[in-house]
């Protein structure tokens, strides 16, 4: 196996139609960490990547786009930045490099990953939308909690540790911290 960087996702302010902004970044973070078994992801903001100064812009790529204006020092201070360092030092505490996408385990997630042993599995709630988590096929009792992407909140479960048998719905705690939907589902 070949370890694989996605080194070209979303970058966070491209004025684009729809523009992207922190939430659209955070979504390629974990749909390409859980669906693709990637070994990284590198983040993007517009304004850093061209250099953009206050009074001097980049200007035109050779294809003839725009890609927008935002200085360089104004782009690092962009929500997004933050919200990967947090979804970083929170996949630091546990064996993400061990982690291959599942479909089996794991229904209705944007996107979701576990461990071979299935001891520890996420998932992925993109649009805030509840998933469906398979105990039986994980090694437990199971401890799940929601991980807010935007603030590196974690939100216990009501009547988490769960047993590794049946099914079991999950349902999201509401908005995050920036007000969006998503949400990191954890359960180890």
């Amino acid at each position: 196996m070949v370890p694989v960087i996605s080194g070209e996702s979303r970058y966070e302010a491209l004025k684009i139609k729809p523009m992207l902004h922190a939430k659209e970044a955070r979504e390629a973070f974990w749909a390409h960490l859980l669906n693709s078994g990637s070994a990284g992801h590198t983040y993007g903001v517009n304004g850093v990547w061209q250099v953009n100064l206050p009074d001097q812009r980049f200007g035109k790529s050779p294809s003839g786009n725009d890609w927008g204006g935002t200085p360089w020092r104004e782009a690092m201070n962009l929500p997004g930045p933050t919200q990967i360092a947090r979804a970083k030092q929170f996949l630091l505490t546990l064996p993400w490099y061990q982690l291959a996408p599942v479909t089996h385990l794991v229904s209705n997630a944007t996107s979701a990953a576990a461990t071979a042993d299935r001891r520890c599995a996420f998932a992925f709630a993109a649009k805030g939308q509840a998933v469906t988590v398979d105990l039986a096929k994980m090694r437990g009792p199971l401890r799940t909690r929601w991980f807010d992407p935007t603030s590196a909140e974690l939100k216990a479960i009501e009547g988490s540790p769960f047993p590794n048998t049946g099914s079991r719905e999950l349902t999201p705690p509401g908005q995050n911290a920036a007000g969006d939907a998503d949400w990191v589902l954890e359960a180890k």
